[in-house]
């Protein structure tokens, strides 16, 4: 008697156990995705998988991610391109890069296809996006970004810098950690990004090879003034952002940087960009708390 009366208490033990503890529910599977120029806060994130239609996700939190549920995304996300973009719809919409408070509510970043692999780093960038205007709905492939860092002068990001092209498209932040070991390639890589995505929000429909070709003759604008950019100064411990404009890069100013390199007297005699001081927002208590506002304009990128 004793013997059943034990078993049926065991028993019982193990049904109240099932389902009575939120830590029996197994976690929704999830693959997070990163806008990054620095994270960018409250931008608009989507995707879209094959011919199915695009779905909106909606806005970043404070490290610039979104998190996609969807296991076709989540399971097979080389299927699948994302898109960060403004909320047209919002009058309101405010998008900030947190890493010195900067307005982005004019950015668009985009992953191609075939750049994501799952249950790995997932990273929308300046980077990414000028790889898919290249691609121009192609599949990515590494070849493709290694053609797009020599367009804009940095292929020694992946020959001396110790980042491979995967981690610099995949896991962006985590590549400019390791480029900081490299501080001249890191300041050149800082001001090349700054324009490239300055550049990309101001003129969408210049072509991929303008593009790269002005943000490499734009890059070198910014470092012949602040040589350690971001640091406004070698002897400085501030940092600083600029931003690329239709005033300081106007359709004529594009049109000749498009043209070849410039040589480095050209480069003396461009107009200086002005510095802004940068000062990042506090974090939000909830970091899903949508942005107020922001410094800078909202022409572009800061330098990751």
């Amino acid at each position: 008697m004793k013997y059943k009366l034990l078993a049926a208490m065991i028993a019982g033990a193990l049904v109240s156990g099932c389902g009575s503890s939120d830590d029996d529910v197994a976690p929704t599977p999830t693959l997070k995705v990163q806008a990054y120029d620095g994270a960018i806060w409250g931008i608009i994130g989507s995707y879209q998988c094959g011919e199915s239609k695009a779905v909106t996700v909606g806005d970043t939190d404070f490290d610039g991610f979104i998190a996609i549920t969807d296991s076709a995304f989540v399971n097979n996300p080389e299927n699948c391109t994302v898109t960060f973009a403004p909320d047209a719809n919002d009058a309101n919409y405010t998008a900030l890069d947190t890493s010195n408070n900067k307005n982005m509510s004019n950015v668009t970043y985009v992953i191609p296809k075939g750049m994501l692999e799952a249950n790995k780093p997932a990273t929308a960038s300046p980077f990414s996006t000028l790889v898919a205007k290249q691609l121009d709905g192609a599949e990515y492939s590494v070849e493709a970004a290694q053609a797009a860092l020599k367009s804009l002068g940095l292929e020694d990001i992946t020959n001396t810098g110790g980042v491979d092209i995967t981690m610099l498209m995949q896991n962006t932040s985590a590549a400019m950690e390791t480029l900081k070991k490299s501080p001249e390639l890191y300041s050149k890589t800082m001001a090349t990004t700054v324009a490239l995505s300055d550049i990309q929000a101001l003129y969408p429909n210049e072509t991929a090879d303008k593009i790269a070709a002005v943000t490499k003759n734009q890059a070198a604008v910014i470092i012949n003034q602040y040589p350690t950019y971001p640091k406004a100064s070698a002897d400085s411990q501030k940092d600083i952002f600029v931003v690329v404009t239709d005033k300081t890069l106007p359709q004529e100013t594009f049109d000749d940087y498009a043209s070849g390199d410039l040589t480095q007297e050209e480069i003396n005699q461009q107009k200086p960009l002005p510095p802004t001081d940068s000062l990042p927002p506090v974090r939000p208590t909830d970091p899903d708390t949508k942005p107020t506002g922001g410094t800078g304009g909202g022409d572009g990128g800061t330098g990751i």
